[in-house]
């Protein structure tokens, strides 16, 4: 249920029961369940990149494209990563542009300048949206020729979550 941008209401105005229930009780169905979706990973095999540039973890599971109001979005990504060597960068990219800004993602969800497991959640919250259709990604790199993973239900590892919500 879309938000409704209630009306001026007018003294001796007759209100009706659509009237209402457009801008009361709509509006509350709509705070209440606004546009989200979560996209859990597939289980079927860990995610794993080479790549020294920004690519899509999952072009397929981990897209997410959601028709907002006007309000910020909160994005997160959560799950256990792990890199050989070398460090792995993450990023959320909304309509084609990196959430980061600077070109080097916004985590490092192993830490800095070696091999290790973390279980992480990168959250984001976008705000100045304007109202409409948009779409996220989490995209990843790995430095120095070194595998990155995140797992993905083939170990004891949690799977990853993939999750947008618009906020009021």
């Amino acid at each position: 249920m879309a938000w409704t941008l209630p009306r001026t209401w007018v003294a001796g105005e007759l209100i009706t029961a659509s009237i209402m229930n457009a801008h009361i009780r709509d509006n509350f169905d709509a705070l209440k369940d606004p546009p989200s979706e979560v996209d859990p990973g597939t289980g079927t095999a860990d995610y794993t990149t080479t790549s020294a540039s920004f690519v899509d973890i999952d072009s397929t599971d981990f897209t997410i494209t959601l028709t907002t109001t006007g309000g910020d979005v909160f994005v997160f990504i959560s799950g256990g990563w792990n890199n050989s060597a070398g460090e792995m960068y993450v990023d959320i990219i909304s309509d084609a542009v990196s959430l980061s800004r600077d070109g080097d993602g916004f985590s490092k969800p192993t830490g800095r300048n070696g091999a290790g497991t973390a279980h992480a959640m990168i959250p984001f919250l976008e705000t100045g949206l304007a109202a409409g259709s948009h779409t996220y990604k989490p995209q990843w790199k790995i430095s120095g020729g070194n595998t990155a993973k995140l797992y993905n239900g083939t170990s004891e590892e949690m799977n990853p979550v993939f999750m947008a919500r618009e906020m009021s």
